[in-house]
């Protein structure tokens, strides 16, 4: 798996769908504040949707056409970039 280690706190890995309950779930609880930059953002309703566009992502990264990673902190998801 890609993964990039920025600095001893800092990572970012290929995203994954084994990633996508975390992610829900970081999602979720910052939901409000997301919101104001991704419109889109109601429209991912379970975790399902997360695991849904994570595939969609490795499909657009086979074809050169993204990079979507997961950012950690201290081993933590903190979000996610692309």
């Amino acid at each position: 798996m890609f993964y990039r280690i920025i600095n001893k706190k800092i990572s970012v890995r290929l995203s994954v769908p084994n990633f996508s309950r975390e992610l829900f779930a970081l999602t979720q609880r910052n939901r409000a504040f997301l919101r104001y930059w991704l419109p889109w953002l109601d429209r991912v309703q379970a975790p399902s949707d997360t695991e849904a566009f994570i595939e969609l992502q490795l499909e657009r990264f086979a074809r050169g056409q993204a990079l979507h990673e997961t950012l950690f902190y201290k081993g933590k998801m903190a979000g996610v970039l692309g």
